[in-house]
């Protein structure tokens, strides 16, 4: 009997054991939340720095030099983002495999072949001296909490059994380099251009990617591609890792004096990139004497990257402008080991790179550079089964410059207090080309396309892949600053840009860009006229709106072809009744997504043949321009008849009230947006694990869409379509007559660590469209940490 019981208790024991060992670590994890008051001795710094949080936990940083307040900036940083720091700079070193295993292979292995990490450390060595005192600084304070910390490391690093290794000046340069990467995405335009092109024709194939307008046919010479190529290219854009897929979006404006309560300029400015957990910004006010620089950083980075220093303001949107090539090299030699240029086979540049992989053994990786760039298609699987076939694929882009100097630059905004100032700062920016927003104190405002953009033979000489071999296919050096677009001080009053063609149409040097659908900038300069005086507060209502442009044209087109029995059904009811505002507790926006995911496929699944399993988010553009005067595109092809757009529109109407009915239920007024329009905050690593992922998740329901003001793109397949993807994760509107009063809001909360009261203590906020103001005047903050030399 008492050995059954030793047993039992034995066994009790062992079922236990994982239970104990989880409330360990749980416990112990709690001491990895940072200290935020006291005083901390620290080497480094040459007076006394101060961190002091507010309520919500932004940081006012204080001390004596601009290398001093940036040591207290890595400081802060690790002490609140220490995991989002890593995993940024183990992407782009590609160094994931080594903590996370073999998940991650595919994406080291690109960020390998294009060299990040090279790349950083080059651009760190070319840097200015001040540039390189700050970042040196922001360097040490990193590892100035490493070392000075009394806890654990965040839960994250305890459940990964890893390490935080020091960091290095090189590592904050790797941001740059990465968001260069995600925010020129254009050469997956050329391989959907002579894709579809060979499909559809090329003044079609223009019709179905343009966006914005007007069609410009694609320039197709020769004929289609061989098959290896195409299939070389297809396995380029499917395959290419998903961490550094392109991303972008993003609105600013500003208007001038004559349009302000104030009398100064008003700038508002809202970056869209994924969602993630943590947001990917943090904000923070950095005070230097005689100068207090306020805004979103992200952590890892030494600088405000969007904010305002009361002399000036500024916002960022992505150009869309084509600073990327695919060059399409043709081989030589035995097995491949040349290619072939005009003046006959050349060497290719080669590196090896060995990747640690967690739990297996070590891959070695031979990366292969040619004139132009990386061979791109070596580090994707698919695209290497091919490459056998004579050919490969190299990334030519500005991104991949040594010796961009953009940190250099963004400094020198950080600190400018003249438009001469601004820019000079910016032209000195390299890439990712942006068009920078602005706003001074002294009454300019005015956008700036800044960064470089190639010149090329022609303006649409970037449009398709080019053919390596041929010499023409170098670029002929970049345009001028002073060539670039730039619009200043317009009598108009008013400066907008979201993702729209800022450069005319004839511009000799944008031809090849594709640039976003112009629903948003539509709906921003409508909003502007509408009202004659702004403030900051104004401002961030107009962030906040919801009207789809898209949908007010759309819907009625779409319920001219209901018949009457459907007309009158309660969800067309519905569909007349929306105001095209995508509010999460309204029923227009669910049925109207749903309606459009069913309709996209019948009008063109046919023309697009196997090219239709890459185009299954519907284009409002490409949609309603079938809707209103494209009507070939609804016949059936291989059918007797000559169907028309109604027979679709019905079709996918009825199909849409189906499945919202079996997932909703019947009830039409319970179908509210915010049900299938949620954001989850996915906390990385441990997010992306099924089951296990939904512990690391916070999810709450959300206003806007794709084409609304308040952007929250989607995608539309999966098993849960619909969730906000891809949304402004920090805003800011800034009058500068008063610019101490900045309206912020930064997604999610400031804090990474689970524990932390600041983890998610914005979202609901966030949610809301709120807006909080940063601190000047001492005596405000919840807590001071005070940073003494030793």
């Amino acid at each position: 009997m008492r050995t059954i019981k030793i047993l039992l208790i034995s066994l009790g024991g062992l079922v236990a054991l994982p239970f104990v060992v989880v409330g360990l670590v749980l416990a112990v994890s709690w001491t990895s939340l940072p200290k935020t008051e006291g005083t901390v001795r620290v080497a480094g710094i040459s007076a006394p720095v101060e961190i002091r949080r507010d309520d919500i936990g932004i940081p006012r940083i204080t001390g004596a030099s601009h290398a001093d307040v940036a040591y207290g900036l890595g400081y802060a940083h690790a002490q609140d983002r220490l995991m989002q720091m890593e995993l940024i700079r183990r992407l782009g070193r590609g160094e994931l495999s080594a903590i996370i295993g073999s998940m991650a292979l595919n994406t080291d292995k690109m960020m390998r072949t294009l060299g990040v990490g090279q790349l950083a450390e080059a651009s760190y060595r070319g840097l200015g001296p001040e540039m390189k005192a700050v970042l040196d600084s922001y360097t040490a304070g990193v590892n100035a909490w490493r070392a000075t910390r009394s806890g654990v490391l965040p839960l994250e690093f305890t459940l990964l059994a890893h390490d935080f290794e020091p960091w290095e000046p090189a590592d904050s340069l790797i941001i740059q380099r990465l968001l260069a990467l995600m925010l020129s995405g254009d050469w997956r335009d050329e391989i959907r251009r002579v894709q579809l092109a060979d499909v559809l024709g090329p003044e079609e194939a223009a019709f179905f990617l343009n966006e914005e307008g007007p069609i410009e046919p694609i320039p197709v010479q020769g004929g289609p591609l061989p098959q290896e190529t195409a299939a070389l290219l297809r396995g380029v854009l499917t395959d290419w890792p998903s961490l550094i897929k392109p991303r972008r979006a993003s609105n600013a404006w500003v208007v001038d004096g004559t349009r302000s309560i104030s009398g100064r300029p008003v700038l508002a400015t809202d970056p869209h990139l994924g969602v993630t957990a943590p947001n990917i910004w943090y904000a923070a006010r950095l005070e230097i004497p005689d100068l207090s620089i306020t805004g979103g950083t992200i952590p890892g980075a030494p600088t405000i990257m969007i904010g305002h220093n009361g002399h000036v303001a500024w916002g960022l949107t992505t150009t869309y402008a084509d600073t990327a090539d695919l060059v399409i090299e043709r081989l030589a030699g035995e097995n491949g080991s040349r290619y072939l240029t005009e003046d006959g086979p050349a060497d290719f540049k080669r590196r090896e790179e060995i990747i640690e992989v967690r739990f297996s053994e070590p891959e070695l990786l031979v990366v292969r550079s040619t004139r132009h760039g990386p061979l791109v298609s070596d580090a994707i699987e698919s695209a290497r089964a091919v490459a056998k076939a004579g050919t490969a694929i190299a990334l030519k882009a500005t991104a991949l410059d040594p010796e961009d100097r953009s940190s250099d630059a963004l400094l020198a905004l950080n600190t400018a207090r003249t438009h001469a100032d601004a820019m000079a700062a910016l032209k000195a920016f390299g890439s990712p080309q942006q068009n920078f927003v602005y706003a001074m104190k002294s009454g300019e405002i005015g956008v700036v396309t800044a960064g470089t953009m190639p010149k090329r033979t022609d303006r649409h000489a970037g449009r398709l892949p080019a053919e390596g071999w041929e010499s023409n296919v170098l670029w002929q050096g970049e345009v001028a600053f002073a060539n670039l677009a730039q619009n200043h001080n317009p009598d108009t009053g008013v400066v907008l840009n979201a993702n729209n063609r800022i450069a005319p149409p004839d511009d000799p040097w944008f031809g090849s860009g594709n640039y976003a659908a112009p629903y948003r900038a539509e709906r921003i300069a409508e909003r502007l006229n509408h009202r004659k005086l702004w403030s900051a507060p104004t401002m961030a209502m107009l962030q906040n709106d919801t009207v789809n442009p898209a949908a007010r044209r759309i819907v009625p087109l779409l319920l001219s072809h209901l018949d009457e029995d459907r007309l009158q059904s309660e969800a067309a009811q519905h569909m007349a009744a929306w105001p095209h505002r995508m509010d999460r507790e309204l029923v227009g926006p669910l049925i109207y997504t749903h309606w459009m995911k069913a309709l996209w496929p019948k009008l063109v699944a046919d023309e697009l043949g196997p090219a239709a399993e890459e185009y299954k988010k519907p284009s409002r553009s490409v949609l309603l321009g079938i809707l209103d005067g494209r009507p070939i595109w609804c016949d059936v092809k291989g059918t007797p008849d000559i169907e028309d757009c109604a027979i679709h529109v019905i079709a996918a109407f009825d199909e849409a009230i189906e499945t919202l009915t079996a997932r909703y239920g019947p009830k039409v007024r319970k179908w509210h947006w915010g049900k299938a329009h949620r954001t989850d905050f996915v906390t990385l690593p441990f997010g992306a694990i099924p089951v296990v992922g939904q512990l690391f998740t916070y999810s709450l329901p959300t206003d806007g869409g794709a084409d609304t003001i308040r952007r929250a793109a989607m995608r539309y397949t999966g098993r849960m379509p619909f969730k906000n993807i891809h949304t402004a994760g920090f805003s800011m509107t800034v009058d500068m007559g008063m610019p101490d009063q900045a309206q912020f809001m930064v997604a999610l909360g400031q804090s990474a660590n689970i524990y932390s009261r600041h983890y998610a203590d914005l979202a609901e906020a966030w949610a809301n469209g709120e807006r909080f103001t940063i601190p000047s005047d001492p005596g405000l903050e919840a807590a001071i940490l005070v940073l003494s030399p030793r």
